[in-house]
């Protein structure tokens, strides 16, 4: 095994994703918190770690190593809160803003018995139906097959975007870069916080929901900006923020979709008074997802595994009795 601390650092994010869901089927288990760490790390012990000598793996410094990665987990990153499993988002439905709660994994039944398929997707799958996750998921039964099928696709393209900035904040939380730390796991809460003021439908709540969707943007671009070794400039205009970062290498951002963004002062003093419609917020959180998107796939840190569509096979929820053993592939 390594002792290069980049390459812990490469191995604490691949645990880091796999974490959550090994925690998920404990919970589901109803194995005693006290004992979740210790199961876990079995878990990963039997699934994701090959040694030539077992023995001689658990008394060596590398087994300490890992202890530590999951033991630190269990202690700060094993919340039981609806964020820990979906990403809160939103969706138009005659006009009015619904709840979208995309999930942040994948579950479907495998070809064996007392087996299944779980994975961390971009995207949304194709043997998944994204409008079981909207709050109106009962309304939208009703309506002919057409305009489910046009809200279908509505829906397909902003849990895509939800998916693939999730999946790329994991990856930039755990950066040694402590600033790029920060902001990754600011814009999550930026991005449910703005989402959450769009179904308010108020001007307060709308004028807070452009205010989040501007507050992503700002620091998508500026984790690129840090992530290409530079420090950005102390300002809240997008635009000169947009300019810095294109000329490090960012994709194009659509001025467009910037232009629907408060920015700067008008941010602020949006925020504070003023009108600002629903379809204003809209075009904004819209917005703010798509140059996020873009900003944070370019960011993320190499890799040499590519697990975006990666699915693992598991055997049923673990028991007092029962075992795990996985497959992959992607």
């Amino acid at each position: 095994m390594t002792s290069k601390k980049a390459d812990w650092k490469e191995i604490a994010a691949i645990l880091y994703d796999a974490l959550p869901y090994f925690g998920e089927m404990l919970r589901e288990a109803n194995v005693p918190i006290a004992d979740r760490s210790n199961r876990a790390f079995e878990l990963i012990r039997a699934t994701m770690i090959k040694t030539p000598d077992d023995e001689a793996f658990i008394v060596s410094e590398v087994h300490g190593r890992f202890r530590i990665i999951v033991d630190d987990w269990y202690r700060y990153g094993e919340v039981d809160d609806a964020d820990r499993n979906s990403f809160g988002s939103v969706v138009i439905f005659h006009g009015t803003p619904f709840a979208l709660r995309v999930p942040i994994n994948f579950r479907t039944k495998a070809d064996e018995p007392k087996m299944m398929w779980i994975g961390f997707p971009d995207s949304v799958q194709p043997e998944e139906d994204p409008l079981r996750w909207t709050s109106c998921a009962n309304a939208i039964k009703k309506l002919p097959s057409d305009q489910q099928d046009s809200l279908r696709a509505e829906v397909t393209e902003t849990a895509n975007l939800v998916r693939s900035i999730n999946f790329d904040l994991r990856s930039l939380e755990h950066e040694c870069d402590q600033d790029v730390s920060d902001l990754a796991g600011a814009i999550g809460n930026d991005l449910r916080s703005s989402a959450r003021h769009l179904c308010d439908r108020n001007g307060a709540g709308l004028r807070s929901a452009g205010w989040d969707a501007s507050q992503a943007t700002e620091k998508a671009i500026k984790i690129f900006i840090r992530q290409k070794g530079q420090v950005p400039s102390f300002t809240h205009d997008l635009e000169k923020l947009a300019v810095s970062a294109e000329s490090l290498g960012a994709p194009s951002i659509d001025r467009s979709l910037l232009a629907a963004i408060p920015s700067s002062h008008d941010a602020t003093g949006m925020r504070y008074g003023g009108q600002f419609k629903l379809s204003d917020a809209l075009a904004a959180y819209r917005a703010a997802l798509a140059i996020s998107r873009d900003l944070l796939f370019a960011a993320k840190p190499d890799s040499k595994y590519n697990v975006r569509q990666a699915r693992f096979k598991i055997q049923q929820p673990p028991g007092s009795n029962s075992t795990l053993r996985a497959s992959g592939r992607s």
